[in-house]
């Protein structure tokens, strides 16, 4: 039978209990839903359904979900209970609103919802096989996992945001989305790329290997600190990717793909264009954003957690008087992310090697030095900070990308981190807002092709943008 993606499930269930009598039956455990066969238009002939119908196929679309629910054990399981429980929650919601039925089966869509969180929790524990060999990141893998399928659903990003998990968490790309769209610059696609551990070795990897040049938009934001270029302490996880399967197939010319889906031949007739169709997807980021109600804390700092544009949205707000009750306080001069200070090494090496490689394709790299809580800069951080500072306006003029210093504009404002050193979700919007009405940035590349996209000469900056 042919295939058929959840969100056409819920439009034929939906159309079907508003216009026919005409409903999908049950799912049995061993079909699929994927595999239900559906229609897309009502037959003329098809008789109206009486509220009581109505209201029995919803209840018989939920018992379908709950089955499922009770019998899911893979990921496809899991999938398949959360379209199950999708289709219920329209079949409820499709209710007229004039029908007796109707207050009733609103509340059983909301309890729905929560038996649809659930199988999508289930669905994204599950385990699914990476489609490409693993760089033995966990991170980085379903980064890549994402970012391809980001690319596949909406095209590459204008705007792509790279770093370790300072950049992960401490840039929201949608906020960023908004913000442009704010100053006349609305469907900036954006993605935030940010990796656990990463250094500069990793970053430039990431966007000189892994990546193709096609991935790779004309405006990049790595957003982290001085701990990515310290050349003092040991790259745990640049060495953990260039020792893994995923590495050793990159060496043979594999980069990371996702499968590519058999043709269908569905009668689905188009409504609007492709391209269209991946505008609106875009540029729904930018409602989604300015809703006041959007963003919720993530339930843990994992994987699972990460948004569709790849930002890990973290609610902790920092405050000192309650976190060393659960972590240790550690000093400057005990931490090993500042041991042997150096900015040489194979982190500059690396840095160079992406500078070249961005003024030969057109590319602007904006550097941002995020900021850290006033508690996290003691004696030893702060003087690395100076000598950071120092090492990036140098390297900014040599290397010809712009370097924003937004270190320490937030000393007293602990409302805007996770932890010491993490900005939280509503500092990261804080973040992106600043950095979209910046001028330096020559947002006037974004959605360019780099290879034809002329490169002013960006200015080297070390004062914080106005917010």
């Amino acid at each position: 039978m042919p295939q058929i993606s959840p969100l056409r499930l819920l439009l034929a269930t939906s159309a079907g209990l508003l216009v026919g009598c005409e409903r999908l039956p049950p799912l049995s455990r061993e079909e699929a839903p994927a595999s239900e066969t559906a229609t897309f238009s009502v037959q003329a002939t098809s008789r109206s359904c009486s509220p009581a119908q109505l209201f029995d196929g919803a209840i018989a679309t939920a018992l379908t979900a709950a089955q499922r629910s009770q019998t899911a054990t893979t990921a496809a399981d899991w999938n398949a209970a959360v379209v199950a429980w999708l289709q219920a929650i329209a079949a409820m919601q499709a209710m007229p609103l004039d029908s007796p039925q109707r207050a009733f089966a609103v509340k059983k869509a909301t309890e729905y919802e929560r038996n649809l969180a659930v199988a999508q929790q289930k669905a994204a524990a599950a385990p699914n096989p990476l489609p490409f060999n693993s760089f033995d990141s966990q991170f980085l893998d379903e980064q890549l996992r994402l970012f391809l399928s980001y690319v596949a659903a909406v095209g590459p990003p204008d705007v792509l945001i790279v770093g370790s998990s300072r950049a992960l968490q401490g840039v929201d790309p949608r906020q960023l989305q908004f913000g442009r769209s704010q100053q006349g610059q609305p469907g900036l696609k954006v993605f935030n790329l940010g990796i656990n551990g990463a250094t500069a070795q990793t970053v430039e990897l990431l966007l000189s290997e892994i990546l193709t040049s096609a991935q790779v938009p004309s405006l990049i934001i790595w957003a982290d600190g001085a701990r990515a270029f310290n050349n003092g302490r040991p790259d745990r996880t640049h060495q953990a990717i260039v020792n893994s399967p995923g590495y050793a197939a990159l060496q043979q010319g594999q980069r990371p793909t996702l499968p590519v889906p058999p043709a269908t031949t569905l009668n689905c007739p188009p409504t609007t264009s492709a391209a269209t169709v991946r505008q609106q997807a875009a540029e729904f980021g930018h409602w989604f954003a300015a809703w006041s109600g959007w963003s919720q804390p993530a339930l843990a700092a994992d994987v699972r957690a990460i948004d569709a544009n790849g930002f890990l949205a973290v609610g902790d707000r920092f405050d000192p008087d309650t976190y060393y009750n659960r972590f240790p306080r550690v000093a400057g001069l005990y931490d090993g992310d500042y041991q042997n200070l150096s900015f040489s090494g194979a982190q500059l090496a690396a840095l160079a090697r992406l500078g070249q490689a961005v003024r030969s394709r057109q590319i602007a790299l904006v550097f941002v030095n995020l900021p850290l809580s006033d508690d996290y800069l003691d004696a030893t951080r702060a003087e690395a900070q100076v000598e950071f500072r120092q090492f990036m306006t140098q390297q900014a003029q040599q290397q010809g990308f712009l370097f924003i210093d937004l270190g320490v504009q937030w000393r007293d404002r602990n409302e805007f981190f996770a932890d010491p050193s993490h900005i939280n979700r509503f500092g990261a919007s804080q973040i992106a807002t600043q950095l979209a009405i910046d001028s330096r940035i020559p947002w006037g590349l974004a959605g360019q092709t780099a290879a034809a996209a002329p490169r002013p000469a960006p200015e080297a900056a070390t004062s914080p943008s106005a917010v």
